[in-house]
């Protein structure tokens, strides 16, 4: 039934973004995303990490929790904007799209996602979830709260695993 093959699609692909999240270089944080069309194909995916050529949070010693902030601040590009990048790079033709991510995405990757909802031309998109794993432990419960409501306002629903699970 419907249910059981939302729930078989979710969790493995939830299994394929903990995989993939190990090619992260962070040495504290490894985010993974995925971009899945209506038909469970992946489209997209990306995890948190420098640009392409740059020296890695690996290669790098810190002697605090900030200066590893200030580095991934000034250098890596969340997850969700690389699997943005690998979405305009491969320009596929699709209609709507579930998001999944294995932490909360932060407030601008949130915009950057639901800012891909096109709902003139011929190629109209539609984010309809967005569901994570775990909440980002630096986003407080009211963050989020506020961050569910954004997505609302573009019909989408930002939700955890267990919110998913318990939709159907």
């Amino acid at each position: 039934d419907d249910h059981n093959n939302f729930r078989h699609l979710l969790l493995f692909h939830l299994r394929q973004m903990q995989e993939y999240s190990q090619f992260s270089k962070c040495q504290f944080t490894k985010v993974a995303c995925f971009f899945v069309n209506e038909h469970g194909k992946i489209i997209a995916s990306g995890v948190n990490g420098t640009i392409a050529g740059d020296e890695n949070c690996c290669d790098h010693h810190f002697e605090t929790r900030e200066e590893h902030i200030k580095y991934t601040r000034d250098n890596e590009i969340h997850a969700e904007q690389n699997s943005i990048l690998e979405l305009a790079t491969t320009q596929p033709k699709f209609n709507t799209i579930t998001v999944y991510v294995n932490l909360s995405p932060c407030y601008e990757c949130l915009k950057n996602i639901l800012g891909l909802t096109r709902q003139l031309g011929s190629n109209k998109i539609r984010i309809e979830k967005i569901i994570y794993l775990e909440k980002y432990h630096r986003t407080s419960d009211d963050e989020l709260l506020i961050m569910k409501q954004k997505a609302n306002k573009f019909n989408c629903k930002l939700m955890s695993l267990e919110e998913a699970e318990n939709e159907f």
